[in-house]
């Protein structure tokens, strides 16, 4: 069983690190497997994130908003300076692989130390596109993308510092747990922004929607409505006591027979008129 998952991990990662461990606490992940699962993450959201900008730019330029003035969204500057430190992140990360891979000194590579911070340079550089272009065309609903992109980069993050730190890291590996704490840190504030603004132009979408009367006339007396609801309810329950009581009356004469049927004539007159 080690031996194909040797095989299948190979190209990647050749023959280091590439078993699940396990603890007291049970099994956790390897470092190959969490580098990985970057890797892939990354090469998604460039693969996907292509196919978006040229279906959104070929096939829907009828729906084009042409302005001569660029609206920046919120958070426009701050999302800037975060993708900039995001970039030397990914530089320093890249550096660090290759420093890795160099001293080991052994004839066979291991992407897992590269590939993943290359990946990630890249996918970085995409996202920087990707939100320019969706301001410039006004398109909110992109933002989706980069929202879930940046979510799981920070699962994988806690992944990979939990990893680290089950791991004791020291001296020069020490780097790559600060690398990942510092993304970390961006992943969140880029996370935080991408709620804000998605929250936000749904509900400028909302605002600049023509509201229904019969909203707007629910929302304003909907207590006083609630209230009149039980009232009318009351009075309708309390309609019914009279024909129960009176079908009630008549089905008790009934059952008794003449001796009490003359009585019952009488006091039944006597309710009427």
């Amino acid at each position: 069983m080690a031996t194909e998952d040797e095989n299948r991990w190979s190209w990647f990662c050749h023959e280091t690190n590439i078993s699940s461990e396990a603890g007291d606490d049970g099994a956790y992940m390897s470092e190959c497997t969490v580098n990985f699962a970057a890797f892939l993450l990354h090469l998604l959201f460039v693969i996907i994130a292509c196919l978006v900008l040229i279906w959104r730019r070929w096939w829907c330029v009828f729906r084009e908003v042409t302005s001569p003035y660029l609206i920046k969204w919120p958070g426009h500057n701050t999302r800037w300076v975060l993708s900039f430190i995001l970039v030397v992140l990914a530089f320093a990360s890249l550096g660090e692989g290759i420093l890795t891979e160099m001293a080991r000194k052994e004839p066979s590579p291991q992407l897992q130390f590269y590939l993943p911070a290359c990946l990630l340079l890249i996918a970085t550089i995409i996202s920087m596109l990707y939100y320019q272009l969706a301001e410039n065309w006004k398109s909110p609903g992109l933002l989706w993308l980069l929202l879930a992109y940046w979510f799981f980069c920070f699962v994988i993050n806690v992944v990979r510092i939990t990893h680290l730190l089950q791991e004791n890291v020291a001296g020069i590996d020490a780097a790559v747990l600060w690398i990942a704490v510092l993304m970390l840190v961006s992943y969140i504030l880029l996370l935080v922004l991408e709620v804000h603004l998605v929250a936000l132009e749904e509900y400028k979408t909302s605002i600049g929607k023509s509201p229904s009367v019969w909203k707007v006339f629910l929302r304003v007396f909907k207590g006083e409505i609630f209230w009149a609801g039980i009232i009318r309810l009351i009075y309708d329950l309390t309609c019914l006591v009279g024909p129960l009581a009176l079908n009630g009356v008549v089905a008790y004469a009934i059952a008794y027979g003449d001796e009490v049927r003359e009585p019952f004539l009488n006091s039944l007159i006597y309710l009427l008129f």
